[in-house]
Order: structure tokens, then sequence, then C-alpha cells
């Protein structure tokens, strides 16, 4: 063979240097010629003579190619003659055996076509391939070498297997155990011919092929187990391709495997990969499917292909049948949700991605084409939206009170039981705890003794007061208020439970259940829709001096339907299931004293002030680091809650209580100021006033007359008209002594 000298590379490996390696392992009798004018399709002739192949590839090395003519016959015996070939093709085996391969990457529609799969392809086979352009520079030739050769029916079999060669994916030569060739780097030219890109003999060594799937498999899911998935997609990859290999009765030990080890060639975390797999691939185990041909060559539950028509409708219909378990559509937030392994989150960006997915399954290359685009993909979505399969309203998720979802599965309050995640339950939020059954929290027990004094029944209680938080349970219809001056714990103890609650906790604006709040009839109520579907509802205190709004507090203890509306949303009616938490050092005034919100207030003292010398300014830290044991003792307490009630405690009826007695200006009015006697009595005129007169100088806003005597009512007193105007019989003003006959 002739020097390196016509190189058309200055460095790395020369086209030259490339023949001689590739050579050896070809086909010695059986060598393809291309011939034509530039722009015009090639001829393709074959050379079926060892010396005339001997003599094309020394032509083919000097550039003399095209001056050589060779006399050769069709396969069914007729002459014919090939002159004026520019381009020289090999078969890459000989003797039945592989040693060197190659994969053809093409850009024919300057769309980027597959060229951009050089770099997960090479990870994929662990080598970095000796590249040279193609195509006039539209293309990519990467040659690898085997490290123990193969028998080329075993190789075809394997580069099935792995989806090359398919329609629009990366050919791998040699494609079948005839006479298939790839052509070698081009001579010089003018223009330069195809050019070297990079890698050497030695990099571009496959210590050991990947193992082939036992079973075939879709395009999809073999582009992921050959990590050339990127974000935003892989995770749905993941899930799609667990699904399919759980589907298709892959051993658990193989397909997590195979998926493990794309996720890491993706560059997804292990955590989170095993989560997918485990979601989908015990997903596809609940739904066998049968082997079936599509146009992958892979069977699968979905629809093939091709029985849905190239319309716009059809892609929706395919987009469906493939991701109907995946993917949901809410029209009244008017956003999409899709499952993520352990929950359904609202994510438009992953919903796009599936329909990309499914885009890319379609047979006819020119509708594909115009549907993989962002306009096709969005048509996808707008069209499926009318599937009734797909849609879903705000109420339909976490719609059952006593499933609670975690990192680790399911609890069942009922039962305190973990099941796995699914995603049938429509579970949109979640815990970032997960669930420790058997776990010791010491450092929480210490807490709660310090912070509650040792009250071993105030600790209970609380234990079955968090366990109810867990639920979405309202039948208690009562609002937690934890009252007591700074630094005794009660923003830790909050702060664990927002942070234990995750998604199923939110925190309400103060103002909101403040008397000053006004909200419109008609107008949004963004802070009642993001509750639909909470189960704690978490607000700091009001400022000092300022009043509960007692109507509508009653309204969001009561557990009768509330209507919540986001901006520019339709109206939402929806059952609560969330409990108010409130926190704070001072008691807003409850004007009320009727029974109907009395009996909804639990006022949780925390009475203990701890000193600065024991403050532990880690110690929220260490209480999030047992959280999975402090969520498995909450979960006791709802199981206790279940069979005895919260059943408050004489510290919280007490302090329930007095809060009462305070926030009734009247009775303590009467308390100091009056004396209660037979025989006496008061115009209603003067107590009044006298009232007035005490609220101005004790800070209250005093009650209008008619009110203020409706509380005197309530209080068990008479009144009577008489000569000198209308009395209050029974009662008398302490300053103003002892009546006179009436």
């Amino acid at each position: 063979m002739p020097g390196e000298s016509d190189s058309n590379t200055s460095s790395g490996v020369t086209r030259l240097e490339l023949l001689r390696r590739v050579w050896p392992h070809s086909e010695q009798a059986c060598v393809a010629l291309h011939s034509g004018a530039d722009g015009e399709k090639p001829r393709i002739g074959w050379v079926y003579d060892q010396d005339d192949a001997k003599r094309a590839i020394k032509a083919f090395a000097s550039g003399q190619l095209a001056s050589e003519r060779f006399e050769t016959r069709t396969k069914q015996g007729k002459p014919y003659t090939i002159e004026h070939a520019t381009r020289l093709g090999l078969v890459l085996h000989r003797d039945d055996m592989v040693r060197v391969c190659c994969i053809d990457l093409d850009d024919h529609t300057d769309d980027g076509g597959n060229v951009h799969q050089l770099g997960p392809l090479s990870r994929f086979l662990g080598a970095q391939p000796v590249v040279f352009t193609s195509k006039g520079g539209k293309g990519l030739h990467a040659f690898f070498e085997l490290g123990e050769p193969m028998a080329t029916k075993d190789f075809v079999r394997w580069a099935k297997r792995w989806g090359f060669n398919r329609d629009g994916q990366p050919e791998m030569f040699p494609k079948s155990t005839g006479p298939s060739h790839v052509l070698m780097p081009g001579e010089p030219t003018p223009d330069g011919g195809d050019t070297y890109v990079s890698g050497t003999f030695a990099s571009a060594l496959i210590d050991h092929l990947p193992e082939p799937p036992p079973v075939d498999l879709t395009t999809k899911t073999l582009k992921f187990l050959r990590g050339e998935v990127t974000q935003p997609c892989r995770n749905d990859a993941l899930n799609v391709a667990a699904m399919e290999l759980g589907q298709k009765g892959v051993d658990r030990q193989t397909a997590s495997g195979m998926c493990l080890g794309a996720a890491d060639l993706c560059g997804l975390g292990p955590s989170e990969a095993e989560r997918t797999f485990a979601s989908g691939y015990d997903a596809g185990r609940s739904k066998p499917s049968s082997e079936t041909s599509s146009r992958s060559g892979a069977g699968s539950n979905w629809a093939h292909a091709e029985d849905f028509e190239s319309t716009g409708m059809g892609n929706a219909k395919r987009f469906v049948s493939m991701f109907g378990h995946d993917a949901k559509y809410c029209g009244v937030t008017k956003r999409w949700f899709v499952w993520n392994t352990n929950r359904w989150s609202c994510d438009q960006l992953r919903a796009e991605a599936l329909a990309q997915l499914s885009a890319e399954e379609i047979t006819d290359a020119k509708h594909r084409k115009s549907t993989c685009t962002k306009r096709g993909v969005e048509e996808i979505l707008f069209l499926a939206r009318s599937d009734t399969s797909m849609s879903v309203t705000p109420t339909d998720f976490d719609a059952d009170p006593m499933l609670f979802n975690c990192q680790s599965g399911t609890i069942d309050l009922r039962t305190g039981k973990q099941k796995p995640h699914d995603r049938t339950q429509l579970l949109s939020r979640i815990s970032p705890v997960r669930y420790a059954p058997m776990g010791s929290c010491p450092q929480w027990s210490m807490f709660l003794e310090t912070a509650f004094g040792g009250d071993d029944q105030l600790i209970a209680y609380i234990r079955r007061v968090c366990g109810y938080l867990l639920t979405g349970e309202v039948s208690e219809q009562c609002l937690f208020f934890m009252h007591g001056d700074g630094c005794n714990g009660k923003s830790v103890f909050a702060s664990v439970l927002q942070h234990i609650l995750g998604d199923y906790a939110r925190k309400v604006p103060a103002q909101i259940l403040s008397r000053s709040d006004r909200v419109a009839g008609e107008g949004p109520t963004p802070f009642l829709s993001t509750l639909i579907g909470a189960r704690l509802a978490t607000s700091s205190e009001l400022e000092e001096g300022q009043k509960f709004a007692e109507a509508r507090i009653k309204d969001m203890t009561g557990g009768d339907r509330l209507t919540g509306r986001g901006l520019r949303q339709d109206p939402v009616e929806f059952d609560p299931m969330f409990k108010l938490l409130l926190y704070g050092n001072h008691k807003p005034e409850i004007s009320g004293v009727d029974h109907g919100i009395w009996r909804r207030i639990h006022l949780i003292p925390f009475q203990v002030t701890i000193a600065a010398s024991q403050r532990d300014p880690r110690l929220l830290d260490k209480l999030k680091g047992e959280s999975g044991a402090i969520l498995a003792w909450m979960v006791r307490g709802c199981k206790e809650w279940q069979q005895r009630g919260l059943r408050p405690p004489d510290a919280v009826m007490h302090a329930t209580s007095s809060y009462r007695s305070e926030s009734d200006t009247v009775g303590r009015f009467i308390e100091e100021c009056c004396t209660r006697a037979a025989g006496v009595f008061v115009k209603k005129g003067d107590l009044h006033e006298a009232y007035s007169s005490w609220c101005l100088d004790s800070g209250e806003e005093p009650l209008s007359k008619g009110t203020f005597g409706a509380r005197v009512k309530r209080l068990g007193f008479d009144e009577k008209r008489l000569n000198n105007g209308r009395l209050w019989i029974g009662l008398e003003l302490s300053s103003s002594g002892e009546a006179g006959d009436a």
C-alpha cells in the first residue's frame, strides 16, 4: 500500500491507517464500488473476485480507483462493467466472524438526524471510536474494534436486540451475514474529502459488548437503555422502560441492572432512579403483556403505532394509549399532571416530553418529522385534553382521608401499614420523610418532656392531635391554638409538623383569620384554593389587639363544603380536609360567647420558658433527623385518636376556659364592677354607661347597647320596666350602694 503522504488529516488516524486496520477483518473477495458524478445518485457495483478486490483496495489507497475498470457479474450471472468508481465499501466480517464494526450516523434533513447520538453510544459501548465524517460532512462513521471476535450471526442478532438498523435509528455494520457494506473515508479531493474527527485504535477497543435484552423492546425503551435520553425525559423514559420490562416478564434483577445502568449513563442519581424503576416495574408486572410486533420489532401493551391515523387526532389517541396511565389534565386549573413514581405532580414540561416520546413512535417518516416539533407536541396535548380518561378535577386528587403519602410508600392510617406507591390512588401530595415504624426519636421525646413540663396527659393528647393532623378527617371541628410567651418551643413544634407533613401542610396569612380582613364574595380566594387536599393549615399569631373572624373560623372548621377560586380560574367546591393550627404569644379576642365558637377552640398551653443556657440552636435540625420515627409516633397517635378521640386533658380544658373568661368582657365587667343580690336592680342605661367607661379604662372595645343587653340576659338576669325606666333585676353597680325601692 502507498505511504500516507496523501492523507487528508494532519493528526490522529489517517484514512490509510484506518484502511489497513479494517481490511484484514473484512471479506477478502467482496467489495462494493460506488460510481457516478457529483450530485447524482451513486451506482453501486460489487466485485466478487479476490484478485479484483485487492486491486480495488490498492487503487483506492493510491487515489487511482477512478482509473480502474472491473468486469463483474450480477447475482443472476449477468456480466457488467464498473468504471470511474470513486468510493470503496467494505463488508465488515470475514470467515463468518466480526472483529471491526461501524456505526453510521446521518443528517439527511438538516435537522440533526442522529449524529448527536455518537456520545451516548460511545459511553454505552465503553469505547471512543475512530470517527470520520461521511456524506460530505453531514454524517459520521464511527469505527470500533471488538476485544474478542464474534460470530457474524450473533453480532447481527445482538445489534437487532439493541434496536440498531431500525427506521430512524443508527445503522450498525455489519447489518447482516450477507454483503452489507460500509464506505471507507473518501479519497482526497479539492474539497478535502471525508475528514478525521476523533479517536485512536486503542480508545476504540470494546472490552465487552453490553448484554442484549432478553426480549424484543420498543425503540423508546432501547434508546433509554442505550443512554441516549436527556432531560427532561429521563425519568419518564426510565419509568416506561421499567414498565415494559415488567410487562414482558423480564426478571427483576435483570431489569434493574439494565435500567439502573442506563439511568447512570443518562445522568440520573441512584436514589431517584431506584424509586422510578420500582414504580414502573411493579406497574408493568401488574399488567403483563404478550409478545406482539410493532414498528420497532417489540411487543407492548400499547396499541400498535400504525393503528392510528396520520392526523392530529390520531397523534392524540396514540399519546392517550401510551401514556394515559402517566398523564392527566385538570381543566379547572388548566394544567397537566404527570406521575413521577411516587405522586402526581403538576408538570407541563414532562407532559410535553411524554408527547414527544409518543410522536417518535409514528411509523410514517414524513408524518413523524412534522409531529416531532414544538407545534406538533402542543397539538397532541391540546387534543388529548378532550379524552375523558385523561381528565381529572382538583378534588379527584388526595381524596382518601386515611391515606398518607411519604417517600417510602403510602401509609394506610387505619392500620398503620405501608404499601408501595400506586398511581391509581391519585395522590398529589407527599411528605419528604421515609416512614420508620421501628425507629426511635429520643430528641423528640426529650423536647416534649421539656416543653410541656413533664405533663404525661398533655403529651399523650399532643400525640393524638398530631395523629389526627395526618388525616383528612375534620370530624372534630376544632382549631388548635398553641399559646405561651416566647422561648417555649411553639415555633419549633410547628416547624417539625410542617416538615413532616410536607406537601400536606400549607401556611395561611394570619390576617385571613382576622375580623379586619375582607374577602370579596365573588372575588378570587386563592388562600382557600391552596387548601384543597391539604391536611394542615398553620398560621402565626395575629397582632396584639386583633379579633378573630369568628364566622370564617366556623366555616373553615365546620366540615361543610367550601368554595375556592384561584386567580383567573373557575371556582371549585371541595370538602375540607385541613385542620387549623395557630401559634402565638397573644390571644386574639373572641367576642362571641356562644357554644358554637368556643367548642372549636383547643388552647394548648406552652408554659415553660426555656432558659437561654438550655437553648439548642441546632434543635430543629436534630428533630428533623428523627422525622421518620416521629412520623411513626404520629401514626400511633392516629390509631389512638381513632379509638378514643382527642379527649383534651385538664391542662387544655382549663387554659381554654380561662381564655373564654378573658374574652367575655361583659362577664368580666360584672364580676369586677357589680354586685349580684336579690332585691337589687340597676337602670339599663346606667349599666351600659358604666360598662363603656370600664372598657375605655381597660382598652377594650365596648359592645353596642343591644348586644350588651343580650349578653347580660344570657348571664341569667331579667329585665323589667318600672316607673323609673327599664331595669336589670338582681344586679347593681358596686359603687351605687344599695338600690332604692322600685
